[in-house]
């Protein structure tokens, strides 16, 4: 099945909004906002993130050794 493409060589940014919300966007440079419409990174997400691993499986995060991760185990 071939890809959805959406856009081409002189499209500006692309943004999804259900039901009014800002959504999914993404800048003319390829960054990616979720929850935001001007993302600063690659990623750059607005609100909670879940990374659920798949049965038998785990999630690895990996990050410069200079920035550092701070994960919160305090959610059930």
């Amino acid at each position: 099945m071939a890809p959805l493409t959406l856009g081409g060589a002189s499209t500006g940014s692309i943004q999804l909004s259900p039901k009014g919300t800002t959504g999914l966007f993404v800048d003319g440079a390829g960054s990616v906002g979720v929850g935001t419409t001007s993302p600063s990174e690659a990623l750059h997400v607005i609100g909670e993130v879940m990374l659920e691993p798949s049965a038998g499986s785990y999630t690895q995060i990996t990050t410069p050794a200079s920035t550092g991760l701070h994960i919160d185990p305090g959610y059930s």
